[in-house]
């Protein structure tokens, strides 16, 4: 929402809005590793489990989006 307010206004360029939305997918995955070494090698702390759980999230809502985001893409081009 912040980046579409972001490119609407100007204050973003469009090229850099473009390399934001091929980024979603990798920072989701990203994300689900770091929260996977988190749980499995500091499973010991409580903090751990809410850093686990909050980079699980991050996760989720950075693939979904990444897919829609790239599910637009490959319509317009016409990949599928």
């Amino acid at each position: 929402m912040l980046v579409n307010y972001l490119r609407r206004t100007k204050h973003m360029s469009e090229e850099r809005y473009n390399k934001l939305k091929h980024l979603l997918i990798p920072a989701g995955l990203f994300s689900l590793a770091v929260s996977l070494v988190l749980s499995r090698f500091f499973a010991e702390y409580e903090m751990a489990d809410f850093f686990a759980g909050f980079f699980i999230g991050i996760s989720i809502v950075a693939n979904i989006a990444g897919l829609i985001f790239m599910s637009r893409i490959w319509k317009k081009n016409e990949v599928c």
